[in-house]
């Protein structure tokens, strides 16, 4: 499973669209192989963010349509810090996943690395949704 981690740290919401743009580049060309491959093929493809705090919800948005018009699951990195959950309340006045899933984005595609900072209400919404875990 691979992904390009879409970001606004660099160079603002253009970052995020050639990010969202790559991704589904990506997806199709997977997509593409796999129709063409005589044997499995062991390579798949999600969609990719940073972090909550690196993605605006203009973003999230972008995700939420490369998300619907691919078929994949977001792979994305979640209270690796307190910084993220602290950071999204503050801005957006949420916890992580529930922001998330403001834009459709938590399911049973999702992936939801690391993790180590979410509220109980998070894993229960992570586990009612069936996400995948990421280390």
């Amino acid at each position: 499973m691979t992904c390009f981690e879409t970001t606004d740290r660099n160079n603002g919401i253009k970052e995020l669209q050639e990010g969202v743009e790559e991704n589904i580049r990506f997806t199709r060309q997977i997509d593409e192989a796999k129709k063409a491959a005589t044997e499995p093929y062991l390579v798949e493809a999600h969609i990719g963010a940073h972090a909550p705090f690196t993605v605006p919800d203009a973003g999230l948005e972008m995700l939420r349509e490369a998300v619907k018009s691919t078929g994949r699951g977001l792979h994305i990195h979640v209270a690796e810090d307190l910084y993220d959950v602290s950071y999204s309340h503050h801005w957006y006045g949420k916890d992580l996943l529930a922001r998330l899933a403001q834009f459709d984005l938590i399911d049973s595609k999702t992936l939801v690395a690391h993790g180590l900072y979410l509220s109980k209400d998070d894993i229960v919404l992570h586990q009612s949704a069936r996400c995948v875990p990421g280390a």
